[in-house]
């Protein structure tokens, strides 16, 4: 008893990610974390010296992609589209351009939030998790940093932080 029944170690290559709302943004992923969680504490004071800690409200930690720009900046495009669209710097007509760009997307359900599926492979590439994030939209995209000092090619390369309402975990 107490000996682990799976002694294979978990690839940092084992992932594939589905982006309801990105499609082109999936194929070019460098990295993702499974994002941490953090369950607060509420004191109940006593007449005593110590305080009776209870746990309190759950938070949990960004989700945050890196990925690969493509040449023709599509997948940078739609990150950059949607957050003009949630942000509406200029005018509501943003908004409303991004609700009809949503209804063309998906007619059953025009929203401004989107899934996001990470599921986690084993070492042979099966999926022994899913890891659902429910109402994610994001919150931060990277600047592009271009250069001409180095003397090899280096794509390029952001990042894009979401938030969301909740995630869940489901094995396999």
């Amino acid at each position: 008893m107490g000996q682990p029944t799976n002694i294979n170690m978990l690839s940092q290559f084992g992932f594939r990610l589905i982006i309801n709302r990105l499609p082109s943004v999936e194929y070019f992923i460098q990295h993702i974390n499974l994002p941490g969680l953090n369950l607060g504490a509420a004191n109940q004071p006593t007449p005593f010296a110590n305080p009776v800690p209870y746990s309190g409200d759950l938070t949990f930690n960004d989700l945050s992609i890196s990925f690969k720009l493509d040449e023709g900046l599509q997948n940078y495009m739609e990150i950059w589209e949607w957050m003009i669209g949630l942000g509406f710097p200029h005018d509501f007509g943003q908004y409303k351009d991004l609700m009809e760009r949503n209804q063309a997307l998906n007619p059953e359900k025009g929203e401004l939030y989107s899934n996001i599926t990470l599921a986690i492979l084993d070492n042979k590439h099966n999926p022994k998790f899913e890891v659902m994030f429910e109402d994610c939209f994001p919150t931060m995209l990277s600047d592009i940093e271009f250069g001409s000092t180095d003397t090899t090619i280096q794509y390029l390369t952001a990042n894009v932080t979401f938030k969301y309402t909740l995630y869940t975990i489901k094995k396999f």
